[in-house]
């Protein structure tokens, strides 16, 4: 936790991964966050904050702005909208 938080960018550039627990803990800790087009990837943070390759990267790093949106999903009210959704629809 004390060296996530020491942290301006969190690039997790896995080539394979199913769901990310460091990437999620990353989000949680408020970093900006890129990752690699792999597992559940896109799911935590959104497409915006993807990248497929070394020129996306090299782009996207130099906004780290963009997780911001991608962040807010897995705020707590939004999760419990989120579960909330789910069971009202069984």
């Amino acid at each position: 936790s004390k060296y996530l938080k020491a942290f301006d960018l969190f690039i997790l550039p896995s080539r394979y991964e199913g769901l990310s627990i460091t990437l999620i803990e990353a989000l949680f800790a408020q970093i900006p966050s890129l990752a690699s087009d792999v597992g559940g990837n896109e799911e935590i943070v959104g497409k915006e904050c993807i990248f497929k390759n070394e020129k996306e990267f090299l782009e996207k790093i130099k906004n780290p702005e963009l997780s911001k949106t991608e962040r807010k999903i897995f705020e707590l009210e939004n999760m419990v909208k989120g579960y909330l959704k789910v069971y009202q629809s069984l």
